[in-house]
């Protein structure tokens, strides 16, 4: 197996904590007895890179799909209600601290999309709350008149 295939097959272990497990996603990715990912063939390198890739996509597929649906609620939509992907795109690049290598929603590992769903869920709750309570006071004071 190449220097390359085992740099991008450590990378994925380590983005889902999965670093301990190695010898559990070999048997899952390539069906085989082995170990170590030095004892791996090219084929069976890329089988296991391709079966990493697809967990990762499964669990972050979930996570991408509810920051869409937060910043479409904080109104980052088009006229029609279509999400605006372009304005949401700018959003997370720049959300700071969250996603320091300024990367789109699609490039976000499962770290980064679960730090940066975190960020966009609190400004969300934030906001609504001060909405609730600017509403509440408005319906208070017309009550009170």
């Amino acid at each position: 197996m190449e220097a390359q295939q085992t740099k991008i097959i450590n990378a994925i272990l380590y983005d889902l904590s999965l670093e301990s497990n190695i010898g559990e996603m070999i048997l899952a990715g390539t069906r085989t007895q082995k170990k170590r990912l030095s004892e791996l063939t090219h084929l069976e390198g890329n089988m296991l890179i391709s079966h990493l890739k697809g967990v990762q996509q499964q669990l972050v597929a979930p996570m991408r799909n509810k920051i869409i649906h937060l910043l479409c609620v904080m109104g980052m939509v088009h006229e029609n209600g279509k999400a605006d992907f372009n304005r949401q795109d700018i959003f997370i690049k720049t959300i700071g601290s969250r996603n320091p290598k300024q990367k789109p929603l699609a490039w976000l590992g499962y770290k980064d999309t679960l730090a940066v769903l975190n960020q966009v869920d609190a400004m969300v709750k934030r906001d609504l709350n001060k909405t609730t309570k600017t509403n509440t006071n408005e319906s208070d004071s017309r009550e009170s008149k």
